[in-house]
């Protein structure tokens, strides 16, 4: 096979001819078989597709449920199976020798490919957005699924499957793509490709493709840089780079399904005799030109791709709204006017996208951080030497500060409210849009920091160390109080009009939440926290045990001893349990049984509570924050910052809050990848 860039720019060549029906230098297509709703996109339209119609480059094929099609590409058949979309890229015919060059673009689904045997400076490509399939006849199916992985499988003949790298499509300067770096780089991943025999099959991961196009981007900036001469370019350390590429197997092997039914279908696939195109009336068209950098970015007009690279092409007059865009470059956008006498001429280069720092910001409050949460915008944090705090999230700005005395719980929100105790043995309500006190009542008892009030929109709830659970109204009025009998150290949980509350004695209690009726208690032996999820509570004791105990009366259903302390409360999700303990380990649990699904360790003790966003756990242990996959998979990324955290971490959209002990707020971008506008 030709070098990956040769191969990308190939594609494309054939998009300066024009989309009107010329027979010059064009493979005819031809739609010979059709089942179910099938559709064609051309001249910015979907419409159905019909059988005999002929098809053009650039044009795409979408096919809906229990739906196929059958094209005929000169003397090639492609099959399209259901909810599968296809663009044909390349129809190329050299009408003084009869050579033909062929490639398809599979955005999603399955193309089954039975080309012509092929000769000399001829081709025949699949590709897909993580891999190239090339072959010189024989019968193949390619699949691409909404995740990006690729699946090839031969049914006869060979096939050649490559990676397919965006990053050296992308490279615009030909002294970079000349570079001795960036030709060692093609090199590596032309030797890298796998030749896929008859009755085999082979897999391209997405993710693996993604990993290698990361460390290639970063060596064409290098050498962009050392090409521009810029004082701070890195040394391109290219054999290191091929190493970390090569150590990526992107392309496995995989299993063959049932051979004998897509040979039969291959099979059904026949070739045609096609009838001469009639001749049609002309339609008035008006031109379009258009040229952009670099030459892989993809060019839509109202919302529909009409190609790539450089394009000439004829279109019905009209308005358009004219989109540009190519992985790791900034989205162009506009608006434009096409008329039959009003050609459409742009020449559009791509800024480059740049990733992201992982610190979006780093506030110093002056002052240890107890307590942080965010909403509507805002981020909220309560200082040791008792001041309260809102800053707007985007630019760390301060919009208000209040002296409250030092804050010894936990910061609740709701009603566009902040809840919480203060040394003084007071329970707050101040307004999160000026500070302003709402109403503060006196607690019998103190509010520790392991505890938060209970929100929601007709009541607040909060218990104190000397064992007395209050519900206030939203005006702070108190609907009533109870007493437990032994100090509450653990924040209460409301669930199904229940508020369930754990006493420093080991009990369980069940209140009614509206009178504040006992309903049930049980002895669990230890302090604990409590989580829960479909009819059960799981409690993790401090000393290491983990139960799950039936809602309406607190029966228990298993036990589990685990060898670690625990001071944070359990996390509950799908079908399993996340704990974490002052060894610095992290331990997934079935929730089913108790059994241990994972484990890792972190190397440090966890003290604040895990948080859960987007399929990511974010815990802190010390001084490092870790994103770590909620299946039990491995560490995303971790951060380490200047200081022990000493809050949860609170997340919205792309960022990450977390407080420090030294008097700091740091927010961090989740993702380092810019998201397009």
């Amino acid at each position: 096979m030709k070098r990956i860039t040769t191969l990308g720019l190939a594609v494309f060549v054939a998009l300066s001819f024009s989309c009107s029906k010329k027979t010059e230098n064009r493979s005819r297509a031809v739609i010979t078989f059709i089942i179910g709703e099938v559709q064609t996109f051309r001249n910015n339209v979907w419409g159905n597709a019909e059988m005999g119609s002929d098809l053009y480059q650039g044009d795409r094929i979408r096919t809906r449920a229990d739906a196929t099609v059958d094209i005929q590409i000169g003397r090639s058949v492609v099959r399209v199976k259901e909810k599968s979309e296809v663009s044909l890229a390349t129809l190329f015919m050299d009408r003084s020798t009869g050579s033909e060059n062929t490639s398809l673009e599979l955005a999603i689904g399955t193309v089954l490919a039975k080309p012509k045997k092929l000769v000399k400076g001829e081709s025949f490509m699949v590709k897909t957005p993580t891999a190239v399939a090339g072959v010189r006849g024989t019968m193949f199916m390619v699949e691409s699924n909404a995740a990006k992985d690729t699946r090839v499988e031969v049914v006869d003949g060979r096939v050649q499957v490559s990676k397919r790298i965006a990053a050296l499509e992308n490279i615009e300067s030909d002294s970079v793509r000349d570079s001795e770096a960036i030709k060692k780089i093609e090199a590596h991943v032309e030797e890298s490709s796998v030749t896929v025999k008859e009755n085999e099959a082979v897999r391209v991961g997405a993710k693996e493709v993604a990993n290698v196009n990361t460390q290639v981007e970063k060596v064409v900036e290098a050498v962009a840089a050392v090409e521009e001469k810029k004082p701070e370019a890195p040394p391109v350390e290219i054999t290191k780079v091929v190493q970390q590429i090569a150590a990526v197997k992107a392309i496995k092997a995989d299993e063959m399904r049932d051979d004998r039914s897509l040979k039969k279908e291959f099979e059904e696939m026949k070739l045609v005799e096609i009838q001469a195109p009639a001749k049609e009336t002309p339609v008035e068209k008006g031109r379009v030109e258009i040229s952009v950098k670099p030459e892989s970015a993809l060019v839509y007009l109202n919302g529909e791709m009409v190609g790539s690279g450089d394009l000439s092409l004829e279109m019905v007059p009209g308005s358009y709204t004219l989109r540009v865009e190519a992985e790791g470059y900034e989205e162009f956008r506009k608006d434009v006017v096409l008329g039959s006498d009003r050609p459409l001429k742009e020449k559009i280069e791509l800024a480059r996208l740049r990733p992201l720092d992982r610190v979006r910001w780093n506030l110093d409050v002056s002052s240890p951080v107890k307590e942080m949460a965010y909403s509507g915008g805002r981020v909220f944090v309560a200082t040791g030497e008792g001041v309260l705090m809102a800053f707007e999230r985007n630019n760390a700005a301060k919009a208000w500060e209040k002296k409250t005395g030092p804050v010894i719980s936990g910061l609740a929100l709701g009603n566009n409210a902040l809840y919480f105790a203060t040394a003084d043995e007071k329970f707050n309500a101040v307004s999160m849009d000026t500070g302003a006190t709402l109403w503060s009542e006196k607690l019998d008892g103190a509010v520790i920091d392991t505890m938060t009030a209970v929100v929601t929109p007709a009541a607040v709830y909060i218990a104190t160390t000397k064992g007395t659970v209050y519900s206030f109204t939203l005006k702070g009025s108190r609907n009533w109080k109870f007493n437990a009998g032994a100090g509450i150290f653990e924040t209460p949980m409301l669930v199904n009009n229940r508020l369930l509350v754990s006493g420093s004695d080991g009990k369980l209690y069940s209140l009614a939440a509206q009178t504040g009726r006992e309903q049930w208690t049980v002895d669990i032996g230890a302090k604990f926290r409590l989580a829960y999820q479909r009819g059960t509570l799981y409690a993790v004791s401090y000393y290491g045990a983990v139960s799950a105990l039936e809602m309406e009366k607190g029966a228990e259903l298993w036990k589990k001893e685990l060898a670690d302390t625990f001071i944070t409360s359990p996390l509950v999700f799908e079908n399993r349990m996340v704990v974490a303990g002052l060894k610095g380990a992290v331990t997934w649990l079935n929730l089913d049984n108790g059994s241990v699904i994972a484990k890792k360790a972190l190397g440090a003790p966890v003290r604040n509570s895990i948080a859960l966003s987007g399929g990511v756990l974010y815990i802190s242990a010390n001084d490092t924050l870790f994103a770590i996959d909620a299946s039990g998979g491995g560490v995303q990324w971790k951060h380490q910052v200047k200081g022990r955290i000493s809050t949860s971490a609170s997340i919205v959209g792309n960022e990450v809050y977390v407080g420090l002990e030294n008097g700091r707020v740091v927010s961090l971008n989740r993702n380092l990848e810019r998201v397009r506008r």
